[in-house]
């Protein structure tokens, strides 16, 4: 299996990612606490979501399972042949 378009496509999406999370830096956002106790701040989300929504509309056909919005509802018990975990930022 070549795995070049993979490392591609994320190292993209990587770079693209971390635009989002620049945007937030420095500007004292406030965080707010998920029910495990642990913060979780608007770039947080923004990240996860831009990055699900460019894995979605890439690779239609795998799961997707993030941090913040957990498993993709739409793949879960369907057996996907691929998942993609998500981890956007930590501090």
């Amino acid at each position: 299996m070549n795995l070049q378009p993979y490392l591609t496509f994320a190292h993209q999406l990587a770079h693209r990612a971390g635009q989002i999370t620049l945007g937030y830096y420095n500007k004292g956002i406030r965080h707010d606490l998920k029910p495990d106790e642990t913060p979780v701040t608007a770039a947080d989300r923004a990240t996860e979501e831009f990055i699900r929504s460019e894995i979605e509309k890439t690779y239609p056909t795998h799961a997707i399972v993030g941090e913040e919005f957990g498993e993709s509802p739409s793949l879960s018990g369907r057996g996907a042949r691929v998942r993609v975990a998500i981890l956007p930022l930590d501090r």
